[in-house]
């Protein structure tokens, strides 16, 4: 729901805007696509709750490719939402997440703050550069999702995140973050129109954010070398001064592994960790023109499962370009929407004995160019490119080719 809300956000945005403004819209959402920015807040959908880079190139695709909706198009979106509205009325009513002492809630126990998480195998310490704090006081809300990443981009990059989440949709949250650059912004809309607060939590210095225009508070404050930012909605989230108490009683070290695991690499160290042998930039045929420009990875451990993908970028002083996405795993691409990738949207073509559905002409927004299996090494590759049919072929091929080599 999160991800359909960024492309329908950014057709909102879109249709207001000229189109000779659209290239700068997209370059602005590239931007903030980097390792140093925040994971999600109350009031933004962000982007690193994604399993991988596909959202991202989706609404890139949809800005390339967006066409103003028409009249009928426009009155048709309003009925639906305001059906969707209704429904989602009278659901989140009976969906509310009980408050201690309003019928039968449980309480989190200290001994076992994921109690309603699902523990999984992986030793996320030795990727941690510190251990996350949870809070004793949750104003009677238990813990419901909680996610941890390392993004590691040489020379200096290596920060490490932990998010949590408390109640049905996100009574509050808190997110925790060490970064060699320090402080960092709160990615959520009008925020700048709100008021900011030097505060005191315990004895640490704290800034409390509170923003009429974003439906939000937030206090943000470092302590032992970690940042720390908890917040919560005005409408449905938990009050100020139990956000102030939550905050000072962030004091209970997590000793079970997050629900979900996030590695990214960016750059030298991108293959390092993987199971699987990934190829070289100059294993790949492509198009005249395309010059490599970065390789990085993603290792996805949610419970029992873990997937791997390893791309490699490929790009034009132009638009034009190329992704190799080669994934190993349980769903290393996510689990995509069958409507979003049909078979029919595919021709079936055979390169080098292997069966290869290549993307149909008319059908370009949002599908990949390519995707294949190689079943004797368990890979699934995905291929995003602008370039012509035949060039993707040759970078089938040699994909293919290289592979049958290791």
């Amino acid at each position: 729901m999160r991800e359909d809300c960024e492309l329908a956000c950014d057709a909102d945005s879109l249709s207001v805007l000229k189109p000779e403004e659209y290239q700068s819209y997209g370059l602005s959402i590239i931007s903030l696509v980097t390792p140093a920015q925040s994971s999600w807040l109350p009031g933004t959908t962000g982007f690193l709750g994604n399993k991988n880079n596909q959202q991202i190139k989706r609404r890139i695709k949809m800005i390339k490719f967006f066409q103003k909706p028409t009249l009928k198009w426009t009155c048709t979106a309003i009925a639906i939402v305001i059906c969707l509205g209704l429904v989602g009325f009278t659901n989140s009513i009976s969906n509310a997440t009980p408050v201690a002492g309003a019928g039968n809630p449980k309480q989190m126990s200290l001994s076992d703050p994921f109690s309603t998480v699902k523990d999984g195998s992986f030793d996320y310490n030795k990727s941690l550069s510190f251990t996350p704090l949870l809070p004793s006081f949750t104003a009677g809300y238990q813990l419901t999702d909680s996610t941890a990443f390392k993004e590691i981009t040489p020379p200096s990059n290596n920060v490490s995140r932990y998010l949590a989440s408390y109640g049905s949709n996100n009574r509050f949250v808190i997110h925790e973050t060490t970064s060699p650059e320090g402080m960092h912004p709160l990615y959520f809309a009008g925020i700048d129109q709100g008021t900011k607060t030097q505060i005191k939590i315990g004895d640490v210095s704290a800034t409390l954010y509170e923003s009429e225009i974003a439906k939000v508070n937030a206090i943000q404050f470092i302590k032992n070398g970690v940042e720390y930012t908890a917040a919560t909605r005005y409408v449905g989230g938990i009050s100020l001064d139990d956000l102030k108490k939550v905050c000072a009683s962030i004091v209970v070290p997590v000793n079970n592994p997050p629900a979900n695991f996030y590695i990214d690499k960016t750059g030298a160290t991108a293959s390092e960790g993987l199971s699987f042998k990934p190829l070289q930039p100059g294993d790949i045929v492509v198009p005249e023109g395309h010059k490599f420009q970065v390789a990085s990875s993603r290792i996805s451990t949610q419970g029992d499962k873990t997937s791997e993908v390893f791309t490699l970028s490929y790009t034009t002083a132009g638009a034009s370009y190329l992704d190799v996405e080669i994934g190993k795993g349980d769903n290393p691409f996510g689990e995509p929407t069958p409507v979003l990738m049909p078979d029919s949207d595919f021709d079936t073509k055979q390169i080098g004995g292997t069966e290869v559905k290549l993307r149909l002409k008319n059908n370009i927004q949002g599908l990949p160019a390519a995707k294949f299996t190689i079943p004797e090494k368990g890979l699934e590759c995905m291929l995003y490119s602008t370039v012509q049919e035949s060039e993707v072929e040759k970078a089938v091929e040699s994909i293919l080719e290289a592979y049958a080599k290791l």
